[in-house]
């Protein structure tokens, strides 16, 4: 087995669990997890009364854990969810005075009375002294030791904890704030999350979506981790920074939290959930805290900004009572790489993102793709973004399946952020779809983006029929069943050049009332058939209408009052992005 820190034994334990070659199911380049035999001796929950005092451990600067004073000032029972119990705590120390309280990033730091573990630091209060907090009892975390990975949550947790009358008390004696004063309620600590190559506008974009996610993070912009290629033989010790990493590279992603115990190959940080959603999958990370951002307001709380170092192995449990990692074990990976050219400032790039959390894959590789064509546009503005890629991966029974698509897009705005949104609905779609469960393994994107607008309007389109056989503008046009329709589009270019298109509809016999004829541009959404397996999808996705598309598109009633509609559509490949939209009434005579 691999090596173990000689120091600080104190806070290295061993449980025993056999379950995770279950979990990730046999592979010849992940090492077995190290079985356990003893679990980490545990204080009373019952026991933590007021006056208790224990040491807690956590890191303030670099890798290394530093040590603070904790005494207990009461227990709530179910005061996070039935069955796990919220401990008032006061800190205190010469961290404590330098970081000016409990700050994010605190969550996970273990907690020890005598030489047993008490529980973890998961709570604090906003608004009110910091050096008042709340921690998870010891038992129900080192509980996750054992957890299977099909097990599934329980009670919605408690993401703020309302104290009674007799905790508020204690609390403002620990403080020497009269007890109106405090707070009512004590609330999960937030993680700091860290996020790297985004720029502002990216940045609050991501924080839209944590907040419709209803994650409790502080979000700050970290720097870039080293691609994982393999697992550290050094394992995380309690109290040192945990990291569970959303991806590494260029778009690194990654909460910033406290490992609490470390059994065998498993540990435990946290003592809240991250997003609460039992197994998962995403990478198990050391870090390095660069300094705690004290809040000398006391109002919104100080937080650690860390940088996400080695891979030690998967975060693979998410629960009520904190996450559980193991070592050695590699997360499943998808890997985005980019290769971007701006022809207006001859510069080009090829970024590289390894995704560890598969839920999100979509919105990661997204905005993977658009941190690198922020840096060779080296702009927020108007252009045209011209991009290709091939999506790869594995279906059920392990066969490769491949997409490969391309389009053109055009903003007046934000070209960058406007051209990554395609590629979005495509691995959504890949994800969501109904027919099997599927791997995502590799994502190769080439592209250009450029100032210059590659555009090509709609300006005028003449229609025809035997019932008016001069080609004319017309709004309403006069068909018999069976008839053809003959359809010219003139096109302008930006630079004034022009174009033009000609298009043959067939009008179906058994027209019976009235329709429309549009020429518009193509839209890679719009689909008029239903995939009946994954190739099938695959091949509408690949086949879909494109940006640079010139679309003739014929619909009618076949009979009076009646929802059966006849559609046909002819498509003319355009080397711009097509604007504008022209829409013609179709009457059918009999």
């Amino acid at each position: 087995m691999r090596g173990r820190r000689t120091g600080r034994r104190l806070l290295s334990t061993a449980l025993a669990f056999g379950l995770i070659a279950a979990l990730f199911g046999p592979s010849p380049a992940a090492p077995a997890a190290e079985a356990c035999s003893e679990p980490p001796r545990t204080y009373p929950t019952a026991k933590l009364d007021y006056g208790v005092r224990g040491d807690g451990w956590t890191v303030v600067r670099g890798t290394e854990p530093s040590r603070f004073r904790v005494k207990v000032l009461g227990r709530l029972k179910d005061g996070i969810a039935p069955g796990l119990d919220f401990i008032l705590i006061k800190v205190s120390g010469k961290i404590i005075q330098d970081t000016g309280g409990i700050a994010a990033g605190f969550s996970g730091s273990p907690v020890y009375v005598g030489r047993r573990l008490a529980g973890a630091v998961s709570y604090g209060f906003f608004a009110s002294d910091q050096t008042i907090g709340g921690m998870t009892p010891a038992r129900q975390m080192v509980e996750l030791f054992g957890y299977p990975s099909s097990v599934d949550g329980g009670y919605a947790p408690a993401t703020r904890v309302r104290l009674n009358d007799r905790l508020k008390k204690a609390a403002a004696r620990a403080s020497g704030e009269a007890a109106s004063d405090l707070p009512d309620s004590a609330v999960q600590l937030p993680l700091p999350m860290g996020i790297s190559g985004l720029n502002a506008r990216g940045m609050e974009k991501v924080q839209k979506r944590i907040n419709k996610s209803g994650l409790n993070v502080e979000l700050y912009k970290m720097g870039r981790a080293p691609l994982p290629s393999k697992t550290t033989a050094e394992p995380l010790q309690p109290g040192e920074s945990l990291a569970g990493v959303l991806s590494y590279g260029d778009l690194t992603w990654a909460g910033i939290g406290t490992a609490t115990a470390t059994c065998g190959d498993f540990v435990l940080g946290f003592g809240h959930p991250f997003f609460w959603e039992g197994a998962t999958s995403m990478g198990l990370s050391g870090a390095n805290v660069l300094k705690v951002i004290p809040d000398p307001s006391q109002i919104f709380g100080g937080f650690k900004i860390a940088e996400v170092t080695e891979l030690h192995g998967t975060l693979e449990q998410d629960r009520l009572a904190g996450v559980r990692g193991v070592e050695g074990v590699m997360p499943l990976l998808t890997r985005v790489r980019s290769h971007i050219v701006n022809p207006d400032l001859a510069k080009e790039r090829t970024g590289t993102t390894v995704i560890a959390y598969q839920p999100w894959l979509y919105y990661i590789a997204s905005f993977a793709l658009l941190v690198n064509e922020d840096v060779v546009h080296d702009r927020i503005g108007d252009g045209t973004a011209t991009l290709a890629w091939t999506i790869s991966g594995r279906d059920e029974s392990g066969d490769r399946w491949t997409l490969t698509r391309d389009d053109m897009y055009f903003s007046e705005w934000d070209v960058t952020i406007y051209s990554i949104f395609e590629l979005w609905d495509q691995l959504w779609a890949i994800q969501r779809n109904r027919f099997q469960d599927v791997r995502v393994k590799d994502i190769q994107i080439d592209g250009e983006v450029t100032q210059e607008h590659k555009v090509v309007d709609i300006r005028k389109v003449e229609v025809a029929s035997s019932l008016q056989p001069d080609l004319a503008e017309r709004r309403r046009l006069k068909v018999a069943p069976g008839d053809t329709i003959e359809v010219r589009v003139r096109l302008r270019y930006e630079d004034g050049t022009t174009s033009v298109e000609h298009f043959s509809l067939d009008v179906p016999k058994d027209a019976r009332c009235c329709g429309d004829l549009s020429i518009r541009r193509g839209y890679y959404w719009r689909s008029n058939e239903k995939a009946g397996n994954f190739q099938g999808l695959l091949d509408q996705l690949a086949g879909a209408e494109h940006n640079y598309d010139l679309v003739a598109e014929l619909e009618v009633e076949l009979r009076d009052g009646s929802r059966d509609r006849y559609s046909a559509t002819e498509v003319a490949p355009q080397d711009a992005v097509v604007t504008g939209s022209k829409r013609i009434d179709i009457e059918v005579e009999r």
